[in-house]
């Protein structure tokens, strides 16, 4: 029978004490002995301590749980977690005391921080020892600022009928989303029996339209005398040195002009593919041409544009494509791109018709597998890499996918035929089109897959990228700001360094307008303290350059440069940016600058209208954002401008935009604005303000790491802290994952070794058109916040900038 002492042991008696016998005692710690390890009977021991179970040392063990499972098993990490949650938590505590010192016209919940969050409560999470749960798991990194919903606008019509546009759509599609289309085709010289077989689908089958005899003969009759095809071909060649990527001489003198305007009469079924390309070189060389000083675009482009699908038409794609017939169908999508004034996607859905037939002739894979001759293969390069650079710029454009994937691509970069030799140093360097090819391989695979996939970036992401298209390098004689950018320079020589311009600042603004529209959401009257702060001096900087490029470019070739239907279109997108300023941030030390601007770019699209029909329509949109700009700024009686409607916060809060269209084309009046769009702005007097060293290096301290250092350099100029050495060492950008590129590496490493001089990082371009002094308003505080949360993404901002655009007039009938 048990003893009395062993049965309140049992019974849990804690007045009785257990007897232990004499020469019984334990040599080792009770977890030691549970583990059967040797012990050095220290208190705690050695065992126990590596173990991290010190506080159950020397009486008590460990208790094994659930799936073998101990009960103080990872406890350091727990208390890593503590300490990490403890420090955000304090971070919240000073970045909401910051926040009741700023003034700011939103409410109190859109300024509140992620970090500040209520679900973050250290007081709630306990360790097991504690005799608690963790009742709520710290946030993810990239859910830290919610989810606004930006996926571009979607216009449905009364029947059902539906058109998307994305995220980086151009502004003048966005201008025509309610307007309707006052397009009248008129082809005085066109059959119609020829209209009819134009809107023929390729097929495999020889019974379309396009087949008639009738038609085929019209189509030869509508051949220009042979001087004025000379002529044409002679414009398409020139303007190809900028505007598009052209053919080489020789394949379009000899080959194709050769094969159409022969001794004989030509028979138009062996030459429909070549007749077809000749034709739409007649209609981008009349579309194009800088001597035509009318506003309207000539119907006999138009013209020859059918034609150019009437004799594709003749031929069977699906079972015999050539690469005349591709090449034909590429230029058509560029036709209509430059024709398009209303956003109708036929470029876009042309091109992808063409990869498509490309692709289906092996254009994407190493010719020199078939053994080819070298002319075959260069010729199979160009047409590629041509569908390849336009299929990119198009879904930019549209905001849409591209429809060329870069997994499958094997085919070479062409080889670079008109390389120029720098003066100074003797090297060659790459040509425009070159150049030209190689961004938009480093746009599609890196920038658009990246910042505007189905996936946002993080906003050090965004920081990264931007890094990386201002330090892509750029030939010297392609530098706006070179020594030989004089007005004797030809014009192809001017419109090129253009489209470097607008190439790397439209991108640069698309990448940042998001962020910059939130930080005017959030702070309008100080947004470059905000944590986007650094996306509003890059949207700024980046309309700023694109509205200077264009103004200085038309001033030595205005003929040329009303041509350049993407440098209008970009242009307009900055000057959407100059208004919001104006409007949105009053206070802000960019104000002044931003509406002196928005002037400039007024006028300059005043001076395109009269001969370019695309900028005088945009004009009308212009010319209501500089009213709107002016009024804000003439209009002082309001000092404090009253809350926005519910709804109206809602809608500039970020909803998807979805347009649904009346049965009835009605006519649409002009929005009613809300009153912050015409409220006063204080301009203030002018002055520059000194702010001791340690300030400056606080300010630094304030800025994410991998921001650039012109960006860097420019926003401590607009705060007043003087000038910062941009040639000191910079701290390290961050690399982007190994899988954010996808170009194939021999790709790369082509370019780079046909060129090595000019891959070499270290010589990066200097900022073109530099931003001019800067004055700061008496009323801007020298407040420098603690702490700036870089790392949060900001996922659907976008959609703040369609909300902005669309509270200026955009997306409704713009007309008189």
């Amino acid at each position: 029978m048990p003893t009395k002492t062993t049965d309140a042991r049992v019974n849990g008696d804690p007045s009785l004490k257990v007897r232990r016998r004499p020469g019984r005692v334990p040599v080792s710690c009770a977890e030691c002995r549970r583990l059967k390890v040797r012990c050095d009977r220290k208190v705690p021991c050695e065992s126990c301590i590596k173990r991290g179970c010190a506080a159950v040392c020397p009486d008590a063990a460990l208790v094994v749980g659930k799936n073998n499972r101990l009960i103080l098993a990872n406890t350091e990490e727990l208390h890593e977690e503590i300490d990490r949650l403890r420090t955000r938590l304090r971070q919240a505590e000073h970045e909401l005391s910051t926040t009741k010192q700023q003034t700011s016209s939103s409410s109190p919940s859109d300024r509140s921080s992620p970090l500040s969050s209520e679900d973050i409560n250290v007081a709630t999470c306990r360790t097991p020892l504690e005799g608690g749960t963790c009742q709520s798991n710290p946030l993810k990194e990239e859910d830290q600022d919610g989810f606004i919903d930006a996926f571009g606008t979607l216009t449905i019509g009364s029947r059902g009928g539906a058109r998307y546009l994305g995220k980086t759509a151009r502004t003048e599609f966005l201008i025509s989303a309610l307007r309707p289309n006052d397009y009248v085709p008129n082809f005085p010289r066109i059959s119609r029996e020829m209209l009819d077989a134009s809107l023929s689908i390729p097929q495999g089958y020889h019974n379309t339209l396009a087949t008639n005899d009738s038609v085929k003969k019209e189509l030869i009759a509508m051949l220009p005398p042979l001087g004025e095809a000379y002529r044409l071909c002679e414009i398409f060649y020139e303007n190809g040195k900028y505007l598009y990527t052209p053919m080489p001489r020789s394949e379009i003198f000899e080959e194709i002009l050769g094969a159409v305007y022969q001794s004989g009469p030509p028979n138009v079924d062996e030459i429909a593919d070549v007749l077809g390309l000749l034709y739409i070189i007649f209609a981008i060389a009349l579309i194009t041409d800088p001597s035509s000083l009318t506003s309207q675009f000539p119907p006999e482009a138009d013209e020859y544009c059918i034609l150019s699908k009437v004799a594709s038409n003749l031929c069977s794609p699906l079972s015999e494509t050539t690469l005349w017939w591709v090449q034909s169908l590429a230029y058509v999508a560029v036709f209509v791109d430059m024709r398009d004034v209303y956003g109708t996607s036929k470029a876009w859905v042309d091109n992808g018709t063409a990869v498509k037939f490309g692709e289906s002739i092996g254009l994407h894979l190493k010719s020199a597998r078939w053994k080819l001759d070298e002319e075959t293969e260069q010729k199979r390069c160009r047409l590629f890499w041509q569908l390849f650079t336009q299929d990119a710029w198009f879904s930019f454009g549209f905001g849409r996918p591209a429809n060329i994937s870069l997994e499958y691509i094997e085919c070479d970069l062409p080889a670079d035929t008109d390389p120029v030799v720098d003066p100074a140093t003797g090297q060659k360097e790459p040509s425009y089109h070159a150049w030209s090819l190689q961004y938009a391989v480093m746009l599609r695979s890196a920038v658009m897959r990246i910042a505007w996939g189905a996936k946002s970036p993080s906003y050090f992401t965004i920081l990264d990228l931007d890094r990386r298209i201002r330090e892509f390098p750029v030939p010297n004689y392609l530098q706006p700001l070179c020594h030989t950018f004089t007005e004797g320079q030809p014009p192809h020589a001017v419109m090129q360094r253009l489209g470097v311009l607008a190439a790397k600042e439209a991108t640069l603004l698309h990448l940042h307008r998001g962020y910059f529209a939130q930080a005017l959401q959030d702070l309008p009257d100080e947004p470059l303290k905000h944590k986007y702060g650094v996306s509003v001096m890059a949207t700024y900087r980046s309309a700023y350059r694109l509205i200077v490029g264009l103004d200085e470019s038309h001033k030595i070739a205005p003929k040329h440069c009303t041509k350049n239907y993407l440098a209008w279109s970009h242009a307009l997108s900055a000057s959407i940016v100059m208004c919001l300023l104006v409007t949105r941030a009053r206070k802000c030390n960019m104000t002044v600058s931003a509406l002196d601007h928005l002037d400039k770019a007024c006028d300059l699209f005043e001076r395109a209208a009269p001969v370019n029909q695309g900028i005088a329509r945009s004009l009308t949109a212009l010319q209501n954002l500089h009213r709107q700009a002016h009024e804000a700024v003439n209009n002082s009686r309001f000092d404090h401008p009253s809350p926005l409607p519910s709804a109206e916060l809602d809608r500039l809060g970020g909803k998807t935009q979805l347009i649904s269209e009346p049965s009835s084309r009605a006519s649409h009046s002009p929005p009613a604005f809300p009153p912050s769009i015409h409220n006063s702005m204080d301009l203030g007097e002018q002055h520059v303000a000194t702010v001791p060293d340690v300030a400056e290096q606080q300010y630094l301290g304030t800025l994410p790491q991998n921001v650039h250092p012109a960006i860097m350099q420019e926003m401590m100029t607009f705060e007043g802290y003087g000038t910062w050495d941009t040639n000191q060492p910079t701290i390290p950008m961050a690399d982007l994952p190994l899988d954010s590129y996808s170009v194939p590496s021999d790709l790369l490493d082509a370019a780079a070794s046909a060129f090595p001089q000019w891959h070499d990082q270290s010589k990066v371009a200097p900022d073109f058109y530099p931003l001019p002094a800067f004055h700061i308003p008496n009323h801007i505080e020298q407040t420098i916040p603690s702490s700036s949360p870089w790392d949060n993404s900001g996922q659907g901002l976008d959609s703040m900038w369609q909300n902005f655009v669309e509270q200026l007039g955009f997306g409704v009938d713009q007309r008189a």
